[in-house]
């Protein structure tokens, strides 16, 4: 007489065994790659930006919308004017922990979603003949970036300097009316 073999319960892609499919529901998709299961951690599709990530995107958009306006030289001045207000006031030594992975990953893609629209804001400036032609647009991205975190520490009395020594870095002697 022969044995039947038993055969395995499906697993999910972590390694969790597999719920029925009267549990996943009648119209459930089967998990796994392109299945329809999201990963353990994931942020659901429908989930509004929240907080930082928020803040960031809505920074992308305005930087994004800037360098499709106008002269080059003033949409940079713009977007410069929105680098100081665009951060919340945090205090000093103040740090905004993320636990959840996936959140720290969006807010992650938003911040390379913010350097992106700069660089696109540097590439026109300097195609306008603004923008001091001996520095990296992408290393100026990243800059303008981190420095929009940094006033974000800084008090509201010194911002209007360190955006005055921002200009001065990135523009040309005389581009600027």
């Amino acid at each position: 007489m022969t044995r039947r073999r038993r055969r395995r319960r499906p697993t999910s892609t972590d390694g969790a065994p597999r719920a029925p499919a009267a549990a996943r529901g009648r119209d459930a998709k089967p998990e796994g790659p392109g299945g329809g299961a999201r990963p353990r951690g994931a942020v659901p599709a429908g989930t509004a930006p929240r907080g930082e990530e928020a803040r960031l995107l809505g920074l992308a958009r305005d930087l994004a919308r800037l360098a499709d306006e106008g002269p080059a030289v003033r949409a940079l001045e713009a977007a410069l004017a929105r680098l100081g207000a665009g951060a919340p006031r945090r205090p000093p030594g103040a740090r905004v922990t993320e636990r959840d992975e996936a959140r720290a990953l969006a807010v992650a893609w938003a911040r390379e979603q913010v350097r992106l629209a700069w660089r696109d804001l540097l590439d026109r400036a300097a195609r306008a003949g603004a923008l001091r032609p001996d520095l990296d647009r992408d290393a100026l991205a990243w800059l303008l970036l981190a420095a929009g975190d940094a006033l974000a520490r800084e008090p509201v009395e010194g911002v209007a300097e360190r955006l005055r020594a921002l200009r001065a870095l990135l523009l040309r002697p005389g581009a600027v009316e």
